[in-house]
């Protein structure tokens, strides 16, 4: 038995350079082997200074492509320059070959190559004679060069190209000599001529992992000796291009056996079951996963064993025998989800919370207690971790560190949530929850503060309650479009994400909603002065603000909200008492709404207020 893996690594990245070049037009060193020149990165170039537009055609690379591979990409890397100072002179084409001289599919044109205008190193102030020439070691000369570096010889001006040499150090430091393994290089007889550095190379990168040049590839074509580069001059100038090397790249992935069979003779094991997977049904998925605990990764929700939390081998989350699982509920007690908090781990089912202990006997790997924690988990995502344990329970929203559990709901929204006598209803314009949308429920932690999402029992619409966990108390969110999740994106500076119902995800900051500016509101509790039943005749309101160059709205309402007076507005800046005209108006008890528009320029603070 062998082991087959889809290779991403492009079956190793298979790459190659070019056995034969060809092209009329790409001379090369004085007319000599040209297209040849662009095989190997040696600063011996071919180069094109037609106004034709004639391939450079480079084939025979010689790749081998494992049987049943598929080409995802191919991608070339041209080395080489060009000699003008307007970049779209410099430009080539680029395209491949299947046949060897016929383009494939679409070209990459204007590829700009780096501008190099060689300086002359040094001229010759004699002409050349019968007895200087070039070739078999005969040409010597000092010229302000290093041992190895290329240089071309030209006629002054450069108007017509002899050929490209490589130096080598003589007896003295500054005197180079040809060396001669290089082809010898024809030189007209009383001609004068230039030495100059052969320039310097960038290469430029064409295609890559994702990239089938507008056509279709098999292993065969690949693989063929007629593959190949086509380059060319992009617009027919007869600006100098110098093509010093070329390399081509393949991407491809495919099923490739890694291990040998004796190999896997003693390692392979009968229990690697694809994770995660039920006792009852093969490769059924379980929905709830948590960890790692213990060199663990655990997971519950499986319908037919409901009771049961799974878990993987240490240090191997992708293997997950059968047996690895311990009944933790009674049996029928269905596990909602996971967690791991403070290095220990625990479970909820909707009734109550367990821990899971790992190694407490001989044999077992974990041992199910249930904890002082007698409320359970209703919601699958009703469930956040931070500095303790918050989750959503049938009848309201709870802490626990491992122990009994604390509620965190208070008695104004405590008739959200269902009881023993009849389900929630909506309270101080705050909707019911729905609880026949259990995945809707969800709790998240962000900065202190907790986020409740559910599902409205009244509109269907999503509602969104914060918990401040410094302050102790509830306040309401309201969203437009409404958000139907909310998370803590933790970094440097955390973010809280917002997800809408249109499926555009927001991020919870600035000063505007969307483009839109924000209307805030403070609303203060009814005052009855400690007389809840008598009449009490109210003056004036003074506020004590610096509404910040912002117009603040100030609406008394009275009565216990069921009516309210002409709003009053307060304008200015800089701190300041401002007196509001309650009219002399009778009533049980009065509250008072401030709301002002917020912009990033209008910061209101209210330092205090009295009624007389």
């Amino acid at each position: 038995v062998g082991t087959f893996a889809l290779s991403e690594n492009p079956i190793g990245i298979i790459n190659g350079i070019p056995g034969t070049g060809a092209g009329t037009d790409w001379p090369g060193a004085a007319n000599t082997v040209g297209p040849g020149n662009a095989k190997l990165s040696n600063n011996k170039r071919a180069w094109f200074d037609d106004t034709t537009q004639v391939d450079l055609r480079l084939t025979n690379f010689g790749l081998a492509i494992p049987n049943g591979a598929t080409i995802r990409g191919i991608e070339v890397q041209i080395e080489g320059n060009a000699a003008d100072a307007v970049a779209a002179n410099r430009q080539i084409r680029v395209g491949l070959t299947k046949d060897g001289t016929a383009l494939a599919g679409s070209r990459k044109t204007a590829v700009e190559l780096n501008e190099d205008i060689m300086t002359p190193l040094v001229t010759s102030t004699v002409n050349i004679g019968t007895v200087r020439t070039i070739g078999n070691n005969t040409l010597s000369m000092v010229v302000n060069a290093h041992a190895g570096q290329y240089v071309r010889l030209v006629t002054p001006g450069g108007a017509s190209l002899i050929g490209e040499m490589r130096l080598v150090a003589s007896n003295t430091a500054t005197l180079l000599t040809y060396d001669a393994d290089e082809d010898d290089l024809a030189v007209g007889f009383g001609d004068a001529f230039e030495v100059v550095p052969a320039g310097t190379d960038t290469t430029k990168i064409e295609g890559g992992a994702s990239d089938l040049w507008g056509t279709t590839w098999t292993e065969a074509e690949i693989e063929a000796s007629t593959f190949g580069v086509l380059i060319s001059d992009n617009d027919a100038t007869a600006a100098e291009i110098r093509i010093d090397a070329v390399t081509i790249i393949i991407y491809a992935n495919g099923l490739e056996d890694n291990v040998g069979d004796t190999s896997l003779g003693s390692t392979l094991e009968l229990d690697n079951d694809v994770p995660v997977s039920s006792v009852e049904v093969l490769e059924r998925p379980l929905p709830r996963v948590w960890g790692p605990f213990d060199e663990r990764v655990l997971a519950c929700g499986d319908p037919d064993r409901p009771e049961s939390v799974y878990f993987c081998k240490r240090g191997q989350a992708d293997q997950w025998p059968p047996q690895n699982h311990i009944e933790t509920g009674d049996p029928g007690e269905a596990l909602v989800n996971g967690l791991v908090y403070n290095t220990r781990s625990f479970v909820f089912s909707k009734e109550r919370m367990f821990e899971l202990v790992p190694n407490i006997v001989s044999g077992v790997t974990f041992k199910p207690f249930p904890t002082p924690c007698g409320r359970g988990l209703i919601a699958p995502f009703g469930l956040v971790v931070s500095d303790a344990i918050y989750f959503v329970a049938k009848d309201g929203v709870y802490m626990t560190t491992g122990g009994e559990e604390q509620s965190l709901v208070d008695n104004d929204i405590k008739p959200l949530f269902p009881t023993q006598s009849g389900p929630g209803r909506d309270v101080g314009g705050y909707e019911a929850i729905d609880f026949t949308v259990l995945e809707a429920i969800e709790l998240e932690w962000h900065n202190d503060e907790l986020y409740f999402t559910y599902k409205g029992a009244t509109t269907g619409d999503r509602q969104t309650l914060i918990y401040d966990l410094v302050r102790r108390r509830w306040r309401a969110a309201t969203w437009s479009p409404e958000v139907v999740t909310v998370y803590s994106e933790v970094s440097t500076v955390s973010s809280l994400l917002v997800g809408s119902s249109t499926g555009i995800l927001y991020n919870a900051s600035g000063n505007d909603d969307n483009g839109t500016a924000i209307t805030a509101s403070l609303r203060t509790g009814s005052h009855d002065q400690g007389q809840p039943l008598n009449t009490k005749q109210y003056g004036v309101l003074l506020v004590d603000c610096d509404p910040g160059d912002a117009t603040i709205i100030v609406t008394p309402h009275i009565n216990g909200e069921a009516s309210s007076l002409a709003p009053t507005n307060l304008t200015g800046t800089g701190r300041q008492t401002f007196t509001v005209d309650l009219l002399e108006t009778e009533a049980r008890n009065i509250s008072f709404d401030f709301s002002w528009v917020k912009t990033s320029a209008q910061t209101p603070i209210l330092f205090q207020y009295e009624i007389l």
